[in-house]
């Protein structure tokens, strides 16, 4: 358990290390608050609360390599902010940001904190929610590469080293990228919605084209689609689905 401790300690220390900037950046810093919300709710609260740092890794190896995960995302998503908040100067503007709204994945993470469940039970939980924060990185991405717009685009996914952070994007969420309206609801998977609903709309600064030059290597190629299939990103409920038949509770 001495990895898993070092990579909380670790990750616990990237999310303030070089910050300040993303602090005076009211756009990137919201999306950080956002990201840190979750994950710290999703992985190091459940981990104590659960009971689960008790465990050796001999009697629950499958623990570490998630909590190593977990660090690892934390990291690369705090070079993200740092690298956004660097790229476009603030933009000053009255008002005020709140969140989360409702619903959203972040009232479902902090509520799942006063569930008590055994180890096995836990560790299925912080997996789903580990496959949720893969995605939720792809998200945050995508939303900083429009804020940066065209002329930054590439500078940021190389800042970022976005191509050694291990996630895909799937060619459905880059196809609805370009859409408006009731079809751009429609064509987005939950989490893209929950997100918007946080940091609102998107500037609509890059289009779908300059996703796919960018991030070529890092987009999923196309599945093939069942009679019915609506086409979403069902990820998010059929890992809650999979919880709930392990008796996780959401």
């Amino acid at each position: 358990m001495s990895l898993l401790f070092r990579s909380l300690v670790g990750s616990a220390l990237d999310v303030f290390r070089g910050a300040a900037d993303v602090y005076g950046h009211p756009d990137a810093f919201l999306a950080k608050v956002y990201w840190d919300n979750f994950s710290y709710w999703s992985y190091p609260c459940q981990l104590y609360l659960q009971g689960l740092y008790k465990i050796t890794a001999s009697e629950m190896p499958e623990l570490t390599p998630l909590g190593r995960r977990f660090a690892e995302l934390i990291k690369n998503m705090q070079r993200l902010f740092t690298a956004w908040a660097g790229l476009v100067p603030p933009a000053p503007r009255p008002g005020i940001r709140t969140m989360p709204g409702y619903p959203s994945v972040l009232i479902d993470a902090h509520l799942a904190l006063q569930e008590e469940w055994n180890p096995t039970q836990a560790v299925e939980y912080v997996r789903m929610r580990l496959v949720e924060s893969e995605e939720m990185a792809g998200e945050l991405l995508l939303r900083a590469m429009d804020e940066v717009g065209n002329e930054n685009v590439d500078a940021l996914v190389q800042l970022a080293d976005v191509f050694s952070w291990g996630i895909r994007i799937s060619d459905r969420r880059v196809a609805a990228n370009d859409t408006i309206g009731l079809a751009r609801r429609r064509a987005l998977p939950p989490l893209a919605r929950d997100l918007e609903r946080t940091l609102g709309r998107p500037p609509k600064n890059i289009n779908e084209a300059t996703i796919r030059r960018v991030l070529d290597e890092l987009i999923a190629p196309p599945c093939v689609l069942s009679d019915g299939d609506s086409g979403h990103d069902k990820s998010s409920e059929s890992l809650a689905r999979n919880s709930k038949s392990a008796g996780v509770r959401l």
